[in-house]
Parts: structure tokens; C-alpha cells; sequence
């Protein structure tokens, strides 16, 4: 890891004045991990939520609404994710705010909006989605720093060849386990299996978090090719380890958010641990 960082380091103490960087606010983990990496030394990045908070059931503090008041620019995924957010946005200039995906009603016109995969607001989950997220937050950094120009550019080519390297050694090792179905808690991880060709067999709630009835449940129950249940958090809600139980599964934990990865692993590392989890699950009992 040292030696992949080291080309960042000279940037990094070329910085501005930290009193006089931009504030760069991020909403969740991985947009965090993603602007760390571009920012270097060059911008301060601050991460609205603390780790294990669910970004769609959030009530916004008054300290957050300060941090918010000073941020140069906001960064989240928009109103289908952290749906708290909205309202407070609306009132910023389209240059404080760089929003992933619009979704939902237009909240305070264009905010930079980027489209990515429909249907679910989990899209940093897409690699493909996530290079041209980077790109415009790139240029936005640059827009905000013009004299940090030539260092975001650079962070920003080093973040787009570790990634391909990354992905590339993903999908090798994913590719054998297409053909395996899992059961997952929260339908987190759209972007990922469809960027990777695994399949989900169902889950115990649709992607905005909203619990699936008991249909759906006795419709799970009633399957013998399912190799895990993936949970966001261990030990996972009572209901997936019931099901686990029932079916003769292990619980294996795959974190969309990246709330363990450290810092200095990166948005690479984000996609190692998804990557890992979804091994666990589908090798299992195979």
C-alpha cells in the first residue's frame, strides 16, 4: 500500500494552507473515500454521517446543519439515499452541491446531477458509475482550488488505474460463482452484482430499506439453492439469521457502505471487501 500511495505524496505536501483549503463535505463512506483520494492535501473532506448510520432514516442535527452552512460543496448521492438532505440542499448554490443521482422531485433545480444505474441509489457499487463520478468531482475540486488544478488531475489518473486494476482482479475471481444465488438482508448491492454478473435470489427489503412483505419471505424460505444470507452489520437482523437457520446457511457479512475499510485503503478497498465478502458467501458448502 505504501507504494501505491507514494506518488500522492508530493502533492500532499504541496497543499494550500489547511485555514484556507475548501471544505468538501461528504454525506456517506464511500463518496468519502472517493474525495479523500482526490483531494490530497489540497481540500479538506468531512463525512456528514457517523459510521453504522443508516443514510436513509437520519435526522439532521444542528451541528450537522453548521457543517453543512460552511461546506464549499457538498457531495452526496441524492434524494433516493439520504432523502434528509433534500430540503437543507435546496437552499445552496448548484456549485455547493454535486449530486450522483437527481432521483426523485427536483429539489433547488440543477445540481450537477450525474445519472447512473436506475432503480437503485447503491451506485457507488458500479465502477464504470464511479470513474465518471470522479471525473466531475475532479473538475468540481478544480473549479474550487484552480491553484490544487494540476494535482487533482493527477490524483484523478492514479485513482482511474488503480481502479481498472482492481476491477479487473475482481471479476476473475467472481466470474466462477455467476451461477450461485444469495439472499441479502437490505437490497444494497444491485450495481455490484449486475457490474460483476452474480445473482440475488431475493432479499428481506427493497433498496430504500422498506421490509418486503410475508409473501416474499415464504417464497425464500422455500428454496434449497441458496448459498448465504448477507447481512450489512453483524450479527444481522433476527429475521435473516431465522432464515439462515431455516435453510441450513451461513450469515456472511458483505458492507456496501465500507464502514470498516480504512481510509488509507481507499474506494479500492471498498470493492476488495465486497469482493472478499461475496467469495465467503458463494464458496460456501459448494
Amino acid at each position: 500500500m505504501l507504494a501505491v500511495m507514494a506518488p500522492l505524496l508530493p502533492l500532499a505536501l504541496a497543499a494550500a494552507d489547511p485555514a484556507e483549503r475548501p471544505l468538501v463535505v461528504t454525506s456517506i463512506r464511500p463518496l468519502t473515500l472517493i474525495a479523500r483520494e482526490l483531494a490530497g492535501g489540497d481540500a479538506e473532506v468531512r463525512e456528514l454521517l457517523t459510521a453504522g448510520e443508516d443514510p436513509h432514516h437520519v435526522a439532521l442535527s444542528p451541528s450537522r446543519r453548521r457543517l453543512l452552512a460552511r461546506a464549499d460543496l457538498v457531495v452526496w448521492v441524492g434524494p433516493g439515499l439520504e432523502a434528509f438532505l433534500a430540503k437543507p440542499l435546496a437552499g445552496l448554490d448548484a456549485e455547493r452541491v454535486l449530486t450522483w443521482l437527481p432521483g426523485g422531485a427536483d429539489h433547488g433545480g440543477d445540481h450537477g446531477h450525474l445519472q447512473g444505474t436506475a432503480g437503485d441509489p447503491h451506485v457507488w457499487l458500479d465502477p464504470a458509475a464511479t470513474v465518471r463520478f470522479a471525473r466531475a468531482l475532479a473538475g468540481r475540486l478544480a473549479r474550487l482550488e484552480p491553484s490544487g488544478a494540476a494535482g487533482f488531475r493527477s490524483r484523478l489518473a492514479d485513482f482511474e488505474a488503480r481502479l481498472d486494476a482492481v476491477d479487473g482482479g475482481i471479476a476473475g475471481r467472481l466470474a466462477p460463482l455467476g451461477d450461485r444465488v444469495f439472499v441479502a438482508e437490505h437490497a444494497a448491492y444491485g450495481p455490484f452484482l449486475a457490474h460483476y454478473g452474480l445473482q440475488l435470489a431475493g432479499s428481506l427489503s427493497d433498496p430504500s430499506g422498506v421490509a418486503l412483505g410475508a409473501r416474499n419471505l415464504w417464497g425464500l424460505k422455500g428454496r434449497d439453492d441458496v448459498a448465504c444470507v448477507a447481512v450489512e452489520r453483524a450479527p444481522g437482523s433476527r429475521l435473516a439469521r431465522q432464515l439462515a437457520a431455516q435453510l441450513g446457511v451461513p450469515v456472511v457479512v458483505i458492507d456496501p457502505l465500507g464502514l470498516d475499510v480504512p481510509l488509507a485503503r481507499g474506494y479500492a478497498g471498498l470493492l476488495g471487501g465486497m469482493a472478499a465478502g461475496f467469495e465467503e458467501c458463494l464458496d460456501s458448502g459448494q
